[in-house]
């Protein structure tokens, strides 16, 4: 047995740089790309459901008792957990085409959360008309 290790044999390819660009370029992937940006946004889907659903109470206080209000509500959740979609969607684009930014993630999930807002604003209105 040599006293010699293997990484001190200079023809021996160097293992560890490797192994690091076939990972890369297994992360590129568009598949690898999506997974990733998918699970991250299903992290935040919580805080999106938590402030749009206080949101929603506050704003609706008034008619809390009504099932024309309920009815909404659940309705107008479903389209917005629809539209939640449109954020993780883009953002795996952007980062195939080779964009990658936290920035961008919370700059699209605060404007959709505020445009979501916005609906609600717009379907309690509704209710609120109704005689």
């Amino acid at each position: 047995m040599n006293d010699q290790s293997e990484s001190d044999n200079p023809y021996n390819a160097p293992q560890a740089a490797v192994a690091v660009e076939v990972a890369d370029v297994q992360a590129t992937t568009l598949g690898q790309i999506a997974k990733r940006v998918f699970l991250d946004w299903e992290k935040m889907r919580l805080a999106y459901i938590g402030i749009l659903g206080v949101f929603t109470l506050l704003m609706g206080w008034p008619h809390l008792g009504s099932l024309e209000f309920w009815a909404i509500s659940i309705f107008g959740g479903i389209v917005a957990n629809g539209c939640y979609f449109l954020g993780p969607i883009v953002e795996t684009y952007v980062t195939w085409l080779g964009f990658r930014s936290l920035a961008l993630r919370w700059v699209m999930f605060a404007l959709g959360t505020m445009f979501t807002m916005l609906g609600a604003v717009g379907a309690l209105f509704s209710i609120s008309m109704n005689p």
